[in-house]
């Protein structure tokens, strides 16, 4: 996954956590909703200062978004399987 500055972090930190909030305290289940903000996300930045973009450039943006879900599974859904393997055996 790409590593933004902390410079780039620290501005952009305040609206995910408010993005975040505002999916959760909502209530119920928050998938549907995530799933609108990512995608809404996707096609903003998209279309954002071109109708339209390359195919080059709506790759990226599709890319980006799953190579946010391949880390996301990497750093915190492997490790949380590989525990739960341990502890009730390989099957």
């Amino acid at each position: 996954m790409p590593w933004i500055i902390q410079k780039e972090r620290k501005k952009l930190d305040p609206w995910v956590y408010s993005l975040a909030r505002e999916i959760m305290d909502m209530g119920g289940n928050p998938k549907g909703r995530f799933e609108y903000a990512i995608f809404k996300l996707g096609k903003l930045l998209m279309y954002y200062e071109n109708p339209n973009p390359h195919y080059a450039y709506r790759h990226d943006i599709v890319y980006a978004i799953q190579h946010a879900s391949d880390e996301i599974r990497r750093k915190e859904m492997d490790p949380y399987e590989d525990c739960k393997e341990l502890e009730n055996n390989s099957i």
